[in-house]
């Protein structure tokens, strides 16, 4: 099992932050779930201005990579999102490799809350390369999330069963199925 949070915490760089002033931790916090809820009612300028200094200050916050690829959506630049999405997954992947030594095989349960952000990341990149019609990619990120997560609360078979048919491998999709 690995957190990415924990992971994510040890990525951090840029400022120093002062983590006893709850004042700083909240005022980021509170402006993460504030671009949320704007994204969400179509209301974007705020998200706009927010999410590049907090992106500066956590550069591999997953919250907040979710929040910019959302941002990046409600702008129907899904080319962007894809690219924000995959770069920061790639050097997720690769922190794991140096750090615990292999990039396959773990397993990062999206059942643990803080693990939601990254897995809500890859689900999307899976999303948008569907979306954009590059079905070899999205099949391959889904497979990732897969295996990261057997458990699969978000769908992701369901996702390659699709897929695998519409490229014509019948026997992965039969696989998948039974």
């Amino acid at each position: 099992y690995v957190s990415s949070t924990t992971l994510v915490a040890l990525l951090i760089q840029g400022d120093p932050i002062n983590e006893d002033d709850p004042d700083v931790v909240l005022r980021d916090a509170d402006s993460i779930d504030r671009a949320h809820d704007d994204i969400t009612r179509g209301r974007l300028a705020y998200a706009k201005h927010v999410l590049p200094a907090l992106l500066k200050r956590y550069p591999l916050d997953f919250d907040i990579i979710e929040a910019q690829a959302r941002l990046l959506e409600a702008e129907d630049d899904y080319d962007k999102a894809i690219a924000i999405l995959g770069e920061n997954a790639e050097k997720f992947f690769q922190f794991l490799e140096t750090t615990v030594g292999k990039r396959e095989g773990l397993i990062i349960p999206y059942s643990h809350k803080e693990n939601k952000p990254f897995i809500g990341c890859l689900f999307k990149l899976g999303l948008y390369s569907w979306y954009k019609v590059i079905d070899e990619a999205a099949l391959g990120h889904f497979k990732r999330l897969l295996s990261i997560d057997p458990s699969d609360p978000k769908g992701a078979r369901y996702f390659i069963l699709h897929l695998a048919i519409g490229l014509g491998r019948y026997d992965e999709a039969s696989g998948l199925a039974n």
